[in-house]
């Protein structure tokens, strides 16, 4: 619930302060939001959208992983 306002779900992206849309950009599910909005409300594909925060989700869990097995080496020693 804490990235919920930061998601671009109940208001376009453009309406965040500054120092919230750098906490948006940062979120796949924002591009996936702001996808969506552009799909219905202006009848564009923005694929580059969805293929962006595919390749986000993508870093975060080749991070996410990286970092699980790091600690858990680390950890046996």
């Amino acid at each position: 619930w804490a990235a919920a306002p930061f998601s671009s779900a109940f208001y376009p992206r453009e309406v965040l302060p500054e120092w919230a849309k750098v906490i948006s950009y940062c979120l796949p599910m924002s591009y996936v939001f702001e996808a969506m909005r552009a799909r219905l409300l202006r009848g564009q594909n923005p694929w580059s959208s969805i293929v962006f925060a595919t390749g986000l989700a993508i870093a975060y869990a080749l991070i996410s992983i990286f970092v699980f097995v790091y600690l858990f080496n680390k950890r046996k020693q």
